[in-house]
């Protein structure tokens, strides 16, 4: 889940296990699929957001545009980070980043 209206954000921090089970359960209901699972997405690690971007699935949106935003961000933010997270997969882990 992301929001446009920056304000929200705060208000999720304050509950987030409540509010994700409340927008899971939602969803559920509406779509009729068990075990969807939002999260939250501007409060999470740029991994988590590229990678929810890049391999997730959009199941609503009001503005299309203000997604396409969101995403334009956190690529470039993460195309500017790619190689330290790279570096440390390697070097911490012995392991190459994908």
């Amino acid at each position: 889940i992301v929001f446009a209206d920056k304000a929200m954000i705060p208000k999720v921090k304050e509950r987030p296990l409540k509010t994700g089970a409340e927008f899971d359960l939602f969803f559920e209901k509406a779509l009729k699929e068990p075990k969807i699972q939002t999260t939250f997405l501007q409060t999470t690690p740029l991994v988590l957001q590229m990678n929810a971007i890049s391999s997730g699935k959009v199941i609503f949106e009001t503005n299309p545009e203000f997604r396409a935003d969101y995403q334009e961000y956190v690529m470039l933010r993460y195309a500017d980070f790619e190689p330290l997270y790279s570096e440390f997969y390697k070097d911490r882990l012995g392991v190459k980043y994908v």
